[in-house]
Order: C-alpha cells, then structure tokens, then sequence
C-alpha cells in the first residue's frame, strides 16, 4: 500500500501551533504570516516546519487516520470547491510533508509516539534511571545515578530498530575516548546485550549556549562576558579539533554552558575521528541542525550529489552561524522554509549586517563572523584556533558597558508598589471589609500579612505613616480572627482539620509574631512581650503533625524572630529578660519534640528505602524535610546551641536525592519519588532549598552545602511558571536569589533576581486569582515585597522564613 492510496495519518504527538502562540524570540528570523501555523514533532529529528492556514487545515483532517482522496473530496463540499483543482493545490505541499515522514502511512512505525523504554527508577546497567531526556524511534536517552549518587547519562541503541545502531555507538565511544573527558563527557563504557547497546558517560550539567548568551545580550554589562562566552565556545572546538575530533553536530542544545561560561560538548553520534590528514573511520553520515549547514554540504544536497564528510572548515563556518545567533539572537540571514530555497540561501546569501538586526554596533565581533561564514572555505580562517585568537584579540577596547536591553519592568514594579500602598490604606475598603476570598486574619491571606508588609515596607522608607498602619491591620487581624472567616475558610479548603491550630502562617500565631515585630519597631516593650507570650499560648497547643507550614515545625523559625527582637530590646528593658527565658525554653522544647518524632520514625522503619528521612512524605521546604532541617538550623543559630543530633545525617541523605537539571539541581516533590515530580516554587522546590543550604553552609561550613545553595539558586532562576506568588512563583524565586547573594556576596544573583522580577511583572495583568490578590503568600502582595526588598538586598528577607 502506499501514501497515495493508503490511509495517512498525522501522529498524535506531531503539534500544530499557531505562529501567534509562539515566542517572538523563536520566530525571529523565520519567514512567516499571522495565519501561519507551526508543525513540530519534539521528540524526532524533522525539522520544524511553517505551514499556511489553509494547509493547516488540510493536516488536521488526518488526525485520526484518512486516505487524501477522501480529505479532498470532504473538503472540496464543505468549501464548494472543485476537489481536482484542489488537489492540484495541495498536493505539492502534501507530498512534502509525506517525504519528511510528518503525514505516515497508518499501523508504521512512525505512525505512533515512541515510548521510553525504562521507567524512572528502574535499573539498567546497574545504575538507576532518573528520568528519561529524548525518546526517538532508534535512540533514547536517560539521566542516570549510581548506587553512589554520581549522575550520568545513558544512551541506547537497538539493533532490531536500525540494523548497525551498535556500530554508530562504538564510533562515538571511540570519539569520547580520545577526548578523555576534555571539553566533552567522560567515557564510562560501552555495552551489548541482546539486541541494544547501552553508552555510559558522565553526566555534563548545564543549559544550550544559547540561554546563557541570551542573559548577558540583557545586561548593559553583559558585552564583555558574551564575547568571552564567543572565546570559550571557539577554545573548546579548537581543542576538540587539536585531539583530532570533528563534532559533526554543531548547534545550540549540544553546547551546554554550566555556570556563566564553562563549556561542555554533548552527543558525539555524528563526530568524527582524525589523525593528521587521514580519517581513522570511514566517513560518517551528514546531519545536524539546518540552520548550521555549511555551504558545502548544502550544495551537495541542492545538486544531488554525494555529500563530503565534515571537516575543520565546514565545522568553522557551522560554529560562525553559531556565533551569530549568539550575539544577535537571530539566524544569520532569514532562511525560506522551502527546502530548495533553504539551500539556495545556505550557498549563495550573505549574512544580514547586525545592523539591520538591531544590534549596537560591535564590528570587530562582525568582521570575524563574517569572515568564517565566507562561502569559499579557503577565506575563512585557518582553523578554528585562529578565529578565536582574533576575536579575543578586540577584548582589551570593549566598554565596560554598552547599549543593551535594559529591563522594562521597573515601571511596572513601581506601579504595582504603589497600587498596593494605596489600597492597603486604614481608610480604604479593603481595611474595611478585608479579603474578598479566602481567611481574612492570617498571615498567608489576610490582615497579618498585609501588616507584616506594611512594616517592612516602613523599615525600607523610613516611613512612620507605613508603620502605623502595620499597627492598625494587626489589630485588625486580631479582631476578624475570632469572626467568620477568620481564620478558616471551607469554601477555599481552608478547614481546621487541614490548616491545624498552631500554625503562624494560618492561625493565630502568626497574628501574634506580627504583632510583636511591629511593638518592636515602635519601641513598645510591654507590645512585644504581651505578644510573646500570647504567641507561646497559642503556638504551644497539641499539634501531632511535623509539617513545616502546617505543623510543630512550623512555630521554631517564627520563634527564632521572636528571640532576635526581645534580644534588640534585652539590653535596655530588663522587662524583656523573662519573656526571652520563656521563649528559649519553649522553642528548644518544641525542636526536640519534632527530633524525637523523627528518630522514633526513623528506628520503627529501618528498612525503608529513605531510611533516616522516613517521618515526613515530601522533600521541600513547605512541608518536607528541607523545612524541618533549616527550622532545626535556624534555631540552633538564635539559640546559640548546636544542632540537634541526626540534622548532619538527614542533610546527607536529602542532598543525595538531588539531580542535575540545567545549571542546577532539582528535588523530587515526594520522598519516595525519582524525579518524576518536580515543582519549581519555594513551597516544594529548589527555591527552599536556596534557604536550608545556605543555612547549612553558614553554620556547618562544608563547601559542598555551598554547592548545593548555588546549584539549587541556578535551578530557582533557570525556571518559571507558577505566577507570581511568594509560595509558588516569581517572587519566592526572587527572595531565593536574594538570599544567595547575602550569603555568597555576589552581584550576580542580585541581577538574576531582577530578571524573575521581570518575568512577574509581565505576568501582573492576568494574575489568576484576584480573591487572593492581597494575600502575602498567595498573591500580588507577596510580590510587591520582593519588589521592596530587592531594592535593599542586603536586608531582604523572606516572610517567616529567614530571620
């Protein structure tokens, strides 16, 4: 049967998307209309295609599975055409798409989703699958760990699928072998059996190149380190090529970047080897990336002709569009999506000045990239070595600074802040009524919070006006916390079985941790011991849970602030002497509560697979093991005593969970998951975890908690999504970043934090939950602090988290 007459079908996983959702980012450079459509398939080798409205139209009506006559036939009635003459219309278009395998014959192979051949915690090869990173037809790839922890990656071949699989594997162990780790993933071995081939190398982490240049083309300061960035991709391909290897496979996603500028070369299946002159392998197959093509291998594809292996020449010119898209974030010039066009352009045009990209003016950069994109490869530069000697050779005159993207958010945040102070007014409705939707009391959703910000808003300006209204919401949380919808809310989940009745983030103990910080910032000692002392009746009911927001856990960190403000006033008012006794005794109390719970957890199930962290079925900071851990080290630190037995323990085996994402590392939401769960706000995710390994790092002093702070920092910015609230989103991500600056004294996280500020504001106008929208942790609120407390990193601090 064949395409003609057979029934075709456009796999479910093949996604249509039209161009107005896509990123401009990724379109630039794409020739394209508002009605065009995108068609990709994520987990293949075909290109990505732009397809016009109505041929959009057309691919739909094979979802389920069509033969084209019936397609043109339904087609021609529903639009009144004549189905012949449409056809003719179509068909051109049609038979592309069916030569790159995006329409396929019904019941192939390439008709349905490949689908992973291990699962998460499976093993293979005696090590433990993290997650699986690309599943194609003939190859998969995985992120692995050994029994040790030691993460690598796993890359599979079957022979039953390719005949020869095994051998292109080899090949590119022999690749990995001469490298010897340089500049590329070390070898680990190479094994058979069955029908599979199983590659084992060492785990690069990191993010494509072009994420990284993307940050410093949005820094006025980032000129500097994006040509250094050009310098290290140059240098890493110039000692690629001295080793006698040929990448073979030169584009973004196989240059990951860890950090700012370290440089690791990824997926050597199309290298090959040299030895002077003569090639050690038979020529390997020609791939990659289009938009890297050299004019070499594109005029033997537009001609017909046998293509010529890769060479240091053509990997020059591939690495110089590279280099462009790097400095201007565009493809050099605006390549056709038809096939013969594409080449065409690839042999014949000149790439676009960077002038005509928007780009300021950068013409020794220009000129080195222009010269290695020279069509006739004898102009280009000797080797790679060289291009890279002559681009470092303009570094000493670049400006320190120079015109580049400065961030548009600043005016937003400024109307945010000021939208908020308004609305926050004693005399306004809200004061009046309170939170339209959720407990309008509590330190989460209601008036606590909103006082908690009002004080630090004072503290920041200095504003005695801020400061006594912070007074009056606290009162004012005080009285609607024994009303309806106080503390409680049904109807938002909020029930006293879930939120418990000692919690300070949703009771009444949270009212009174606020009320005494503002006592404290008015100088009221009888206001500040009156609310320790009630926070210690209320904070001290028999709660069984451990949970670090809802449970015991949750009132040490609190407590913690509490010991610092009565320690402020200790030394002038022998009032506050005894309410400090109290208050230490208590908090030590309530610690070795939670200890003895968890080491009574830990002997009753000495076989768990988790062994020391059973007791607790999450990981993060809200309600697992990252929260308990940094309340047990924060209250060690105010307390001035050492750590509780167990905690140097527990930080080992938590830190063992974490896998490398990007330039980061992540956690799996459950305890009992391998990373097939992963949040990314401060609730559950590495932005909590920011917190705990700074604080262990302070206090412990082992380098390698440093590490994880950092690598848990670079996970909290490399990811979005989860709006904007201090729980879930931008703004925890934001006082995440704040606190590695804090601890670490470098600017850099300062200005990372001002990118997740960035990316909050855009997302203000559809915030989704607008009953919330005044909620501290729920919010907008929570993000108008991180607005404020970005302006005075030094001092920032996260809500009843950080003391």
């Amino acid at each position: 049967m064949t395409a003609i007459t057979g029934t075709l079908i456009l796999p479910d996983d093949v996604e249509l998307t039209p161009v107005t959702q896509i990123d401009a980012d990724q379109l630039a450079g794409i020739p394209h209309e508002a009605t065009d459509w995108i068609l990709t398939r994520p987990m293949s080798r075909t290109r990505s295609s732009v397809v016009a409205n109505d041929l959009a139209l057309v691919l739909r009506q094979f979802r389920g599975g069509a033969r084209i006559v019936d397609v043109i036939i339904g087609l021609a009635r529903g639009t009144s055409q004549d189905p012949q003459r449409l056809l003719d219309e179509v068909w051109p278009a049609l038979s592309r798409l069916i030569d790159a395998e995006w329409l396929v014959l019904e019941g192939s192979p390439k008709s349905t989703r490949p689908e992973p051949w291990h699962a998460p915690g499976s093993l293979t090869s005696g090590l433990i699958i993290v997650r699986c990173l690309s599943v194609l037809p003939d190859t998969q790839v995985y992120q692995a760990r050994t029994s040790s922890g030691t993460d690598l990656a796993i890359k599979l071949v079957d022979e039953s699928v390719v005949p020869g699989a095994g051998r292109g594997l080899a090949a590119e162990a022999d690749a990995l072998a001469r490298l010897d780790g340089v500049s590329a993933p070390a070898l680990v071995r190479l094994a058979a059996e069955g029908t599979r081939t199983t590659l084992v190398m060492e785990w690069c982490p990191g993010v494509p190149i072009t994420q990284t240049a993307e940050e410093q083309r949005n820094r006025r300061s980032g000129r500097p380190k994006l040509r250094a960035l050009l310098i290290s991709l140059l240098s890493t391909y110039a000692s690629l090529h001295g080793r006698g290897v040929l990448h073979g496979d030169i584009h973004p996603h196989n240059v990951i970047v860890d950090g700012d500028i370290t440089i690791r070369l990824v997926d050597f299946g199309l290298a090959r080897v040299v030895g002077g002159s003569a090639f050690t392998h038979a020529a390997r197959a020609r791939g990659g990336v289009p938009e890297y093509m050299d004019p070499e291998l594109a005029s033997a594809l537009r001609d017909g002709t046998r293509p010529v292996p890769v060479t240091p020449e053509s990997e020059q010119y591939a690495l110089a569009a590279l280099c462009y898209r790097l400095a201007t974030g565009h493809p050099y010039v605006d390549f056709p999506a038809e096939r013969h066009e594409f080449l065409r352009a690839v042999v014949e045009q000149e790439p676009v000045s960077f002038r005509e990209r928007g780009v300021p003016d950068w013409p020794d950069v220009e000129r080195v990239i222009t010269r290695a994109l020279s069509k006739d490869p004898a102009s280009r530069f000797r080797s790679v070595a060289d291009m890279a000697e002559e681009l470092a050779a303009g570094a000493e005159a670049e400006p320190s600074a120079w015109p580049g993207t400065v961030p548009g958010h600043r005016q937003l945040a400024s109307s945010l802040v000021t939208r908020v102070d308004a609305r926050l007014q004693p005399d306004g409705e809200l004061f009046a009524t309170g939170a339209v939707s959720g407990p309008r009391a509590t330190v989460m959703t209601g008036a606590a919070g909103i006082a908690y910000y009002l004080l630090r808003a004072s503290i920041a300006d200095g504003r005695a006006t801020l400061l006594e209204a912070a007074d009056q919401w606290v009162e004012q949380a005080g009285h609607w916390a024994d009303e309806p919808r106080g503390i409680f809310d049904e109807a938002r989940g909020m029930t006293p079985e879930l939120v418990g009745a000692v919690s300070p983030y949703h009771t009444g103990s949270g009212i009174e941790v606020v009320r005494a910080l503002v006592a404290e910032a008015r100088g009221d000692v009888s206001g500040l011991v009156t609310a320790v002392r009630r926070f210690i009746q209320l904070a001290g009911q028999p709660c069984a849970s451990l949970d670090p927001t809802l449970g015991r856990t949750s009132v040490i960190v609190p407590a913690a602030l509490l010991v610092g403000a009565l320690r402020n006033v200790v030394g002038w008012s022998t009032t506050a002497v005894e309410p400090l006794q109290a208050l230490l005794a208590f908090g030590q109390a309530i610690l070795e509560s939670v200890w003895h719970d968890l080491h009574s957890a830990a002997a009753l199930a000495p076989e768990t697979r988790r062994g020391l962290l059973a007791g607790l079925a999450y990981t993060g900071a809200a309600h697992g093991w990252a929260g308990v851990l940094h309340a047990s080290l924060i209250w060690s630190e105010a307390a001035g005593i050492p750590v509780p037995a167990g905690v140097e323990q527990r930080l080992g085996e938590l830190a063992a969970l974490a896998a490398s994402d990007g330039r980061g590392v992540i956690w799996p939401t459950h305890l009992d998951g391998i990373n097939d769960e992963v949040m990314r706000g401060w609730c559950h995710g590495a932005p909590g975890h920011v917190h705990l390994w700074t604080a262990a790092h302070r206090l412990l002093g082992d380098p390698y908690y440093f590490d994880l702070a950092s690598r848990a920092a670079w996970s909290a910015y490399e990811h979005d999504g989860g709006g904007v609230s201090l729980c879930c989103g931008e703004a925890g991500r934001v006082f995440a970043l704040l606190a590695m600056h804090r601890h670490s004294g470098d600017a850099v996280w300062l200005a990372r934090a001002d990118r997740c500020l960035g990316r909050a504001a855009a997302q203000l106008p559809a915030l989704h939950d607008r009953g919330l929208a005044n909620g501290l942790y729920k919010g907008e609120l929570g993000l108008a602090l991180a607005m404020r407390e970005a302006a005075r990193p030094d001092d920032a601090r996260q809500p009843l988290v950080e003391p």
